[in-house]
């Protein structure tokens, strides 16, 4: 299995409720392998591309609240 990583810039990562939704909600979708905090604005998710694609990835975190800084 070939597994790719993204990184998304996101604002709102300061808040643990809103981090520990955005990797629930993230995790349970087929195809994610994993999702960490690299940064204070930056979440790093290694995911299966046959399987799911960044851009659900992103609309994930938009639901949530968790906008691209000065976005």
């Amino acid at each position: 299995m070939l597994l790719y990583q993204t990184h998304f810039a996101v604002t709102g990562l300061g808040n643990t409720e809103n981090v520990n939704k955005m990797k629930k909600a993230i995790l349970c979708k087929k195809g994610v392998n994993k999702v960490e905090i690299t940064g204070p604005n930056r979440v790093t998710i290694t995911y299966d591309p046959t399987k799911i694609i960044p851009g659900v990835l992103s609309s994930i975190m938009s639901s949530l609240g968790l906008r691209a800084p000065g976005g």
